[in-house]
């Protein structure tokens, strides 16, 4: 064991491994090929700083290879990291530049005392619904909960992420999870990497459906690509006037400042969440949360109950015939008791119409119209009809649809399940943390705009949008010529195939 004085420089080398090499160029200039060094080491005395991160070494002290992987970085400032994967055989180079320090991985983990079961719960959270990431395939030292308690699904939705914020390339930003306090940026700004929790803060990060309910309940397009200069301001502000969010060393686990989630939906997640020991490195007890924690939240909220066009024979035959009636409520015609069930609430109309057979027969059939209207009432009832990924698939005929679905669909048992399913509890969870998120931007925003440095802030943070959309239109032209390069790639195959037969 390494005497504990030697602690902090390990841990530090650990962390941020930085090679000084003078005689270097401007930061705009450190980009360089990174397949032509890969035989010719002393390339590197191009560039001025490099941060080599390990993310996964060999246990052995004299680090052969086998599965070590690293990331070798430009320090371009800021949180930002256009990275580039090593090799195998050039890591092995790297470390030997550290083998005099006697360094290695499993010895500095050891310092930090993460033992296996702690490294193995290591994960980043979600600002808006609290629950963990998955981490990606493109991870090279993933940390996955245990085996059996997150389905295929599950597992393909919690991998998701989108970045929000002025700090944040392209300010609202698709990523995945690379877990040890890192997100890597995802098609179409790809090449960027963020340390989750840095400067005592953390970066918002979402999941995609909780992403596209914030900007369904802040008004502006899901999809990334529609944004304008005045949605991209809005999306941006809410981490301006409201402060990044909470690191995890306070239990916060990157919540969003001034945003009571418990209260919203009498459900606290902390419990489950453990304090770190170094930035980022926040546990969550998979154990715990299986054994004891509501399971539905796990739930994915983009998962819809099934909508069925007609009223089943079933369901009309499980409620039976109807009996003559002598009642007052009962005897009224059609259009007023239609008239009546107009002024009920949804309790007070499941109540009613669950009094006898003649009134269940009528919910079954000519008041569908009015559970419609109950549904419609529920604004997260239904799938989003502009979201990027799509929740609504046109093919799909057992998906409810807002407009083309009918009237008199069996609209009532969509009302039951929406209330009943645990990926529709889940979405109404989500739904009200992100109302909670807007009410305190808006409580605040005021406040914000009357500080003698707002008007400097504000355009700081309208230089960072335009350099967003400039990078956008950019990306989207890139696309396009792509797209019209491989048209024209295909149309020439086929013109030579056609001319050989």
């Amino acid at each position: 064991m390494t005497s504990r004085s030697h602690i902090p420089l390990y841990l530090f080398l650990f962390r941020l491994f930085v090679i000084w090499v003078p005689s270097a160029p401007t930061a705009r200039d450190c980009r360089f090929d990174m397949h032509k060094t890969l035989n010719n080491w002393t390339r590197v005395r191009n560039v001025n700083f490099y941060h080599v991160i390990l993310t996964k070494a060999d246990a052995a002290s004299d680090f052969p290879g086998g599965d070590a992987t690293c990331m070798l970085s430009p320090f371009l400032g800021g949180n930002h990291l256009n990275s580039e994967f090593l090799p195998c055989h050039v890591l092995s180079r790297i470390i030997r530049l550290f083998k005099i320090l006697h360094i290695g991985v499993s010895r500095a983990l050891d310092h930090l005392a993460l033992d296996s079961h702690q490294l193995s719960h290591l994960i980043m959270s979600c600002s808006i619904c609290l629950l963990p990431f998955y981490p990606s395939p493109a991870s090279t030292d993933p940390h996955p909960p245990p085996q059996g308690i997150l389905t295929p699904s599950q597992i393909k939705y919690l991998s998701t992420a989108v970045g929000i914020g002025s700090k944040i390339v392209g300010c609202v930003t698709p990523f995945v999870y690379l877990d040890n306090n890192l997100f890597g940026s995802a098609p179409p700004v790809a090449g960027t990497i963020v340390f989750w929790e840095s400067d005592g803060t953390t970066f918002f990060m979402a999941h995609q459906t909780c992403s596209n309910l914030l900007c369904k309940v802040f008004g502006v397009p899901s999809s990334i690509a529609s944004l304008n200069k005045q949605q991209l301001r809005t999306m941006c502000e809410i981490e301006t006037v409201l402060g990044r969010c909470t690191p995890a060393a306070r239990g916060g686990v990157g919540r969003v400042p001034y945003v009571d989630y418990e209260c919203v939906t009498g459900l606290d997640m902390r419990s489950y969440w453990g304090q770190p020991r170094m930035p980022g490195h926040v546990a969550f007890d998979w154990k715990k949360f299986k054994d004891w924690g509501p399971t539905w939240v796990l739930a994915r909220p983009d998962v819809f109950p099934k909508f069925f066009s007609k009223v089943t024979p079933e369901r009309l035959a499980s409620v039976g015939e109807s009996s003559e009636t002598s009642d007052i409520l009962t005897t009224q015609p059609l259009d007023i008791l239609q008239l009546l069930v107009e002024y009920l609430d949804i309790p007070g109309y499941l109540a009613l119409t669950s009094t006898c057979r003649t009134l269940r027969k009528l919910a079954l059939t000519s008041f569908q119209p009015r559970a419609r209207k109950y549904v419609l009432n529920i604004p997260w009832a239904m799938p989003l009809l502009d979201s990027s990924p799509p929740e609504y698939v046109a093919k799909n005929d057992v998906m409810a649809h807002p407009q083309n679905s009918p009237h008199d669909a069996d609209w009532l048992l969509y009302l039951s399940h929406v209330h009943r399913t645990n990926s529709m509890k889940q979405r109404r969870r989500v739904w009200l943390i992100v109302e909670e998120i807007k009410r305190a931007y808006e409580t605040r925003r005021e406040t914000m705009y009357s500080r003698p440095e707002w008007p400097a802030m504000s355009r700081e943070l309208d230089g960072l949008i335009d350099s967003a959309l400039q990078m956008s239109r950019d990306l989207t032209s890139a696309d396009e010529r792509s797209k019209r390069q491989r048209q024209r790639a295909r149309e020439e195959q086929i013109a030579r195939e056609t001319a050989l037969d």
